[in-house]
């Protein structure tokens, strides 16, 4: 599924944070914050937030963050049902369950829908939970040969419930994702790359890229190994993380899908840092 963001988190504002914002869940308005404080807008940890967001996807190609360029036959229904979940030092986060449907329309386009159920812990609070964001998209494969596939995988996700947002369980905010896919087969082992340019409801620019390469395991599982990360629109602050991925067949039409990973390095604060992650999902084709 050519998913990548959904959203969640806890006091992570948008990119900028006006009192104009404030005003609508505050007895204030601009005029009262400004004579107090002389602040007018506050800069929000928009990158931590997304270092979440996309770590709670992997509706893109379980269990990896990043997607790649693989299509379903014509026809052909992909269903996945999974428990995903990151942590930062201030807040664990979970998605439980996260349902992911795909449909393959032709030979070389695929739709998809991501339905997640959000749940949220900041470190000495109380959890709480609600719809996080829903997600549709699809992919279309431009390019194939024996060892090549290039794709473009746009996606859009919003918030499914206005509770939700409310009570700071997913961030009030929609993401437009356009990522470029490829895969490269070298003997038995596959290379999967991604690059993409995400565009949010508060104007926020973000890059993110992925590099993922996978290797069978007998004759039922394929192993992979994943570097992945995410930065601000000029670079300036940044965050590279890893995944270690098993898919194993149980049956031809049925499989388990099992990932954990963690931080490589960052720019961000300590505070904003990916903690951990976790992913594991049945999936099934029809």
């Amino acid at each position: 599924m050519p998913a990548m963001i959904t959203g969640w988190g806890k006091c992570l504002p948008p990119a900028v944070l006006t009192n104009d914002d404030l005003a609508t869940i505050m007895d204030n308005c601009d005029e009262w914050i400004t004579s107090r404080t002389g602040i007018r807008e506050r800069l929000g940890s928009v990158l931590a937030s997304f270092l979440l967001l996309w770590s709670a996807t992997v509706s893109c190609g379980p269990p990896l963050v990043s997607d790649d360029p693989n299509i379903l036959q014509t026809d052909q229904w992909e269903f996945i049902v999974a428990i995903n979940a990151a942590s930062q030092p201030s807040i664990e986060s979970a998605q439980a369950p996260l349902l992911d449907v795909s449909y393959g329309v032709t030979s070389n386009l695929q739709i998809s829908l991501a339905l997640p159920r959000q749940w949220v812990e900041p470190k000495g609070e109380g959890s709480s939970s609600g719809w996080g964001n829903g997600q549709i998209g699809y992919k279309w494969r431009f390019f194939t040969n024996d060892t090549i596939q290039l794709a473009v995988a746009p996606l859009y996700s919003h918030p499914l419930d206005h509770g939700s947002t409310v009570r700071e369980v997913t961030p009030s905010v929609s993401v437009l994702s356009l990522p470029f896919v490829a895969s490269l087969l070298v003997g038995k082992w596959t290379w999967n790359f991604q690059g993409g340019f995400s565009i949010t409801s508060n104007s926020t620019n973000l890059w993110d890229y992925a590099v993922a390469v996978g290797h069978p395991v007998g004759s039922s599982a394929q192993l992979w190994v994943e570097v992945w990360g995410v930065a601000d629109g000029d670079f300036d602050t940044k965050a590279l993380n890893y995944r270690v991925g098993l898919d194993y067949a149980l049956d031809k039409r049925s499989h388990i899908l099992a990932a954990i990973g963690g931080p490589i390095t960052s720019s961000l604060g300590p505070e904003d840092e990916l903690d951990r992650d976790f992913y594991l999902g049945l999936q099934w084709f029809r």
